[in-house]
């Protein structure tokens, strides 16, 4: 695999977190263009969309041209660091692989602040006697799913090939 096409895998991946990212800015931007469309603060409501419009639909050209044209972009970026194109000897399981822990690290990244969060702010309600309230149902529930994206998190990063072999297998 050349330098070049390297490139243009991490673009595209980059591409499609944009994307990911631009779709759940879009429901924020929503409901901050509904919450401060009913307050009159003597602003024109116009600005309001557009603060929230403007970069989203940067955030989603830019995505859609990485996904699109990753090759070129990755041509811009090599073009002033190499004159040429160099070799780089990986196979698909080690690219596959390294995606996967990276992959891991990231849910890792989110979900152990999240889970320290959700394992404090248990404990403090159940001190205060809040343990009745609609409050800490929702906390559990937030709590569950961040412990299920740590244990994907530890998965990913730890037992990356026998995931790549379980791909294999539904790839054949």
């Amino acid at each position: 695999m050349k330098d070049i096409e390297l490139l243009g895998v991490g673009l595209r991946l980059l591409g499609i977190a944009c994307i990911i990212f631009a779709i759940g800015k879009t429901g924020e931007g929503i409901s901050f263009i509904y919450q401060y469309s009913n307050i009159d603060l003597g602003v024109n409501p116009i600005i309001y969309k557009i603060t929230v419009w403007l970069p989203l639909i940067f955030i989603y050209a830019v995505g859609i041209f990485f996904i699109k044209f990753p090759i070129l972009c990755a041509k811009k970026f090599l073009q002033k660091t190499s004159a040429k194109t160099e070799d780089i000897d990986f196979n698909q399981s080690a690219i596959t692989i390294s995606g996967l822990i990276l992959l891991g690290i990231y849910l890792l990244t989110i979900a152990i602040p999240d889970l320290a969060y959700n394992i404090l702010y248990l404990y403090q309600q159940n001190s205060l006697g809040y343990s009745d309230t609609p409050q800490i149902s929702e906390t559990y529930i937030h709590f569950i799913f961040t412990a299920i994206q740590f244990s994907l998190g530890l998965y990913l990063a730890l037992g990356a090939s026998g995931i790549y072999k379980f791909i294999c297998r539904l790839r054949s």
